[in-house]
């Protein structure tokens, strides 16, 4: 509901030039109590201190985040594959799944072979290129040539087809190279972004840490994974301290030393919470305690020691 009056204050603390994005998080919220539109998504405001400096530092790496729910996607088609689903129905099945915006990451990435699941990518789109025909082994005939030309050698073409790495049709298509998933695993950041909140409501369980909307660790685990990895990262509404689990969580995975603030005002639970029940007096407790466990639980399961 804030989110105007939020733009507008960093306008002025940042500088308008500065703004970068808006991204809106799909919540998938059945909870909405509106008398109008059931509001089921979230915002995140991206600023620069400095926008020009950004540009520069970024001019030759651009942003980068991992695809959201790969291992859940991955799962689903090791799924049909063991239900006997042939390749081509699992094609179908994989253009219906990736409609759901938690999906929508892998839309194309519909095939596979031996080595992994792929998209088909151009292998024209230039101008002046390789005018040579290419044998289709699904045809017994050359293919056409795309506008313009192929844009590999003939060195490098015989090179991809004997790896398996040319697709080829049987409708008069033009064929076309495999972009493998496993070697694309992330993307630029994208303006809507989605996730299965339900991880997050089993992990506060697991914790004993009752707390109402957290914030969604894989969400602030991508957005913090952009920058730097000696980045101190500030929270002034810690709530539950999911930044806090996010920072700790990157640091194990990637090996850096990025630093926590967290800021919570001692806030009274409410006598009837499960939290109360559960022996937490205020807000800043629960993320205390989140804290100790989430950290033990990293150390666990990477083989950690504390240090």
């Amino acid at each position: 509901n804030e989110v105007d009056n939020l733009k507008k204050i960093c306008n002025e603390v940042f500088g308008e030039d500065n703004f970068i994005a808006c991204i809106v998080r799909n919540t998938n919220s059945s909870k909405n109590q509106s008398l109008f539109v059931s509001v089921s998504h979230e915002y995140c405001l991206i600023y620069s201190k400095n926008l020009d400096v950004l540009k520069n530092k970024h001019s030759d790496s651009k942003w980068s985040v991992p695809k959201n729910n790969t291992d859940e996607y991955i799962k689903r088609v090791r799924q049909l594959e063991k239900e006997g689903l042939t390749k081509e129905q699992i094609t179908e099945e994989l253009k219906t799944l990736t409609k759901y915006p938690r999906f929508i990451d892998f839309t194309n990435y519909w095939y596979f072979d031996e080595r992994g699941l792929y998209r088909k990518g151009d292998l024209g789109g230039v101008k002046n290129g390789n005018m040579t025909p290419l044998f289709n082994p699904l045809t017994g005939c050359e293919d056409s040539v795309p506008p313009g030309g192929y844009r590999y050698s003939n060195e490098k073409l015989t090179e991809l087809v004997k790896e398996n790495r040319i697709h080829f049709h049987t409708d008069g298509s033009l064929p076309v190279i495999k972009r493998y998933l496993h070697e694309n695993m992330e993307q630029r950041p994208k303006s809507i972004m989605s996730d299965d909140q339900r991880p997050d409501y089993a992990l506060m369980q697991e914790f004993n840490t009752p707390f109402d909307n957290p914030k969604q660790l894989s969400f602030m685990t991508r957005i913090i994974s952009i920058f730097d990895k000696d980045s101190v990262v500030l929270d002034f509404f810690s709530g539950s301290a999911t930044t806090a689990h996010a920072v700790m969580q990157l640091n194990a995975e990637d090996g850096g030393s990025r630093k926590f603030i967290m800021v919570q005002l001692p806030e009274p639970t409410n006598e009837n919470s499960e939290a109360y029940k559960a022996g937490y007096m205020n807000i800043c407790e629960i993320g205390k305690e989140r804290i100790r466990r989430a950290g033990e639980k990293i150390k666990e399961e990477k083989g950690l020691e504390a240090m």
